[in-house]
């Protein structure tokens, strides 16, 4: 999962000083989260339903997705206010 992110960034920096971002290091950086949470969402999955008291296995699978997406998403969009520029 860093390594995505570490491409992603690296493409970013290289953007700011050529004014071009390559599109391979894109697809690569995204391929390289993509297959991370392939890897980690079913462990997580597998612990959450195993871990569990009996009858509660959908409540704690509903709140793993909630943390895991909805949390997530605002927690970009919070980061993304506070990196992006002022355009006044």
């Amino acid at each position: 999962m860093g390594g995505g992110f570490m491409l992603l960034a690296l493409n970013a920096h290289q953007a700011r000083l050529d004014g071009q971002a390559s599109m391979g290091m894109m697809i690569a950086g995204l391929a390289m989260m993509g297959f991370a949470e392939l890897f980690i969402d079913p462990v997580a999955m597998a612990q959450i339903t195993r871990l569990n008291l009996p009858g509660v296995t959908g409540v704690l699978t509903g709140i793993y997705m909630l943390a895991t997406g909805a949390v997530a998403n605002w927690l970009a969009g919070v980061v993304a206010q506070q990196t992006t520029e002022s355009q006044n």
